[in-house]
């Protein structure tokens, strides 16, 4: 299904240039109608710019007559008559006949394009867009070159293929700066961004990212030297989302409450919607979740209103994410649920066919516009050949749908991975122990007085932290390297809590410490849940061990405490355990992506002694081994 996209931006840029585009010689449209008309519609005032619009109608002079029926029918577009804007512009036709003007005839071509765009239907939108193209072209109508490549370029973002939409935007820049119009220069540069900043999001290729820093300024830099407030506007926002790829969220605030504040009341809800739809992921991303929750919101309303399905379907997706990290499953899973509907009935590959004939038919008129005459045989024999050549087409474009789809799954996984790396890597070690430990370690000094002692702990603790820091980047450490950081980590521990425990690290003869590998602070969070809260509050001493064993072609590794255990336990200590759980499942969810393999864990209460059993099985991952993954 294709989405509406910036139907009522279009709109309002044909209300500005019926004054700006042509000079009307009709004596009854004088200057200053023009400029009420203008400002009537830019107001959403349209029973003033219909009694405008008649007065223009009266004239005698046919140019001006059909001028009329075009304001008319954009009138009726911005009220939604669809009915009524056909009507209008086959009576503009009627009016002109054959006669070509500059401003109507590319405007009948963009209006019945539009309306196609409002019901949703690609292929006969861009059938009109390029045809209007054309047109143009033909005409030399440089200024509607630029419009109609924008509309293309539009209508294909709209169906996730703004790729296909770049050529058309290049080609209206190119244009723009051409005829040295500082307004479609705006017009033209903002758009370019825009696409740029569409494929960056789909793809997450950095080049895109790189040339949208390229165009945003261009695009504001021109708007204000076209004392373009609407596309200084848009400009604004388009800098809002680039500061969001950019992760600096606060700038994107910024610009997004500039955008809000100076948008007009009605006439560009598009903008309005993607500014709250960047502020509210900037909220989120900063950790405001009810204000991220109340703009997404705010946002959604809007977008609903519009029927832009893409927009409603980066919402609900938003919605998902921040329902979630704000602990609230039942809305996550509701607004899972409607982003997973929509997203399945968004395109099709038969509309994608039908738009892809319709481009390729325009490509070859545009480069066979010198042959002029040809034999009832040669036409016959290339309508032959122009069948084969669409059915071939046709099938490589099947195939390469088939990999695109496939890709898309690759790149989802990707994306998976990665976020779980992501809080992986947030999540290594509860930061609150450096500061425990460094407070314990001030307590031994001035209780023991013990400078050697001190100087021995501190070792531990600057290796401990050296080791915590080093394991962003290091994904394998070898058995050996982690019985050395836990004994170490365990000792500072002792000196948080003496006498509160005692531990033991067991190993079975056989096992290679030296060249075997594991995943690097795999065991830590699970002992870290034992001394922190297992041991907690128990009035009786603490016992923690710790086994390394082999298990035919696994590793495996056995934490057992005589702590509180799950039962028993306190809601805060189940939860701290149930944290720990979580963060070795994503690890070993990753390690079983990366290599094939299939790791697990299980934590359970120890039989009918107190206290807790994790056991971790690993595959046996040799030192070069890892280093080849």
């Amino acid at each position: 299904m294709i989405k509406k996209l910036f139907v009522g931006i279009t709109a309002l840029i044909l209300a500005v240039n019926l004054s700006a585009q042509n000079v009307c010689s009709c004596d009854d449209f004088t200057r200053e109608l023009k400029g009420a008309y203008d400002q009537a519609f830019r107001s959403a005032n349209y029973p003033e710019a219909t009694k405008i619009t008649k007065q223009l109608a009266s004239s005698t002079d046919k140019c001006c007559k059909a001028k009329a029926q075009i304001m008319f029918a954009n009138i009726h577009f911005n009220e939604d008559k669809f009915d009524s804007v056909r009507y209008r512009v086959v009576m503009s036709e009627k009016i002109l006949g054959d006669t070509y003007d500059s401003l109507v005839t590319p405007e009948q071509f963009r209006l019945r394009g539009q309306v196609c765009a409002a019901q949703e239907k690609p292929d006969s939108t861009i059938y009109y867009y390029l045809e209007g193209l054309k047109n143009s072209e033909q005409h030399n109508n440089i200024g509607y070159v630029v419009k109609f490549c924008n509309d293309i370029s539009y209508t294909f973002a709209g169906i996730n293929q703004a790729d296909r939409g770049l050529p058309y935007m290049k080609l209206a820049v190119e244009k723009a700066l051409e005829i040295k119009d500082n307004a479609l220069c705006a017009m033209a540069y903002s758009n370019l961004a825009t696409t740029y900043g569409m494929m960056a999001e789909t793809t997450g290729n950095s080049k895109y990212i790189d040339s949208l820093s390229v165009f945003a300024p261009l695009s504001l830099k021109y708007a204000k030297l076209a004392n373009d407030r609407m596309y200084m506007i848009k400009s604004y926002n388009i800098l809002g989302g680039l500061a969001v790829t950019n992760y600096e969220f606060d700038k994107a605030i910024a610009y997004c409450d500039t955008v809000i504040s100076q948008l007009p009341p009605k006439g560009m809800e598009q903008l309005m919607v993607s500014a709250l739809y960047r502020k509210g992921q900037s909220q989120y991303a900063l950790g405001y979740m009810e204000t991220s929750l109340q703009t997404l919101h705010q946002g959604l309303t809007i977008a609903k209103t519009l029927n832009i399905s893409a927009i409603v379907q980066l919402f609900y997706q938003q919605l998902y994410y921040t329902y979630k990290d704000n602990r609230d499953p039942d809305n996550a899973l509701l607004y899972l649920e409607k982003y997973k509907s929509l997203n399945d009935s968004l395109m099709n590959i038969e509309k994608s066919t039908i738009i892809n004939s319709l481009e390729q038919q325009y490509n070859k008129e545009k480069n066979e516009q010198t042959i002029k005459e040809l034999s009832q045989e040669k036409q016959i024999s290339a309508l032959r050949i122009r069948f084969l050549i669409a059915g071939v087409a046709v099938a490589l474009f099947l195939a390469l749908s088939i990999l695109l789809i496939y890709r898309q799954k690759l790149l989802k996984q990707q994306q998976t991975i990665l976020e779980t790396e992501q809080r992986l890597n947030r999540a290594r070690m509860n930061p609150h122990f450096f500061f425990n430990a460094l407070t314990a370690l001030q307590s031994f000094a001035l209780r023991e007085n013990d400078g050697k002692q001190l100087a021995n702990n501190l070792s531990k603790f600057s290796h401990i932290m050296r080791e915590t820091l080093e394991s962003s980047y290091k994904d394998y450490v070898t058995i050996e390297q982690e019985v050395d950081f836990l004994r170490e980590y365990l000792e500072l521990q002792k000196i948080r809590f003496p006498n509160k425990f005692t531990y033991h690290l067991d190993l079975v003869k056989d096992i290679e410490t030296e060249s075997l590998m594991i995943p690097s602070m795999i065991i830590q969070p699970f002992v870290e849940n034992s001394i922190e809260h297992g041991f907690s509050g128990i009035t009786y001493h603490g016992e923690l061990k710790v086994l390394f064993d082999e298990e035919q072609e696994n590793v495996v590794i056995i934490i057992i405490d005589n702590g509180k255990g799950l039962i028993s336990g306190t809601k805060e200590n189940n939860e701290h355990i149930s944290r720990a759980s979580q963060i070795i499942k994503d690890r070993i969810y990753l390690l079983n992506i990366k290599l094939k393999t299939k790791a697990s864990f299980t934590i359970d209460n120890n039989n009918n002694e107190p206290g807790v059993i994790v056991k971790i099985y690993l595959p046996k991952i040799n030192k070069d081994e890892s280093t080849a993954n």
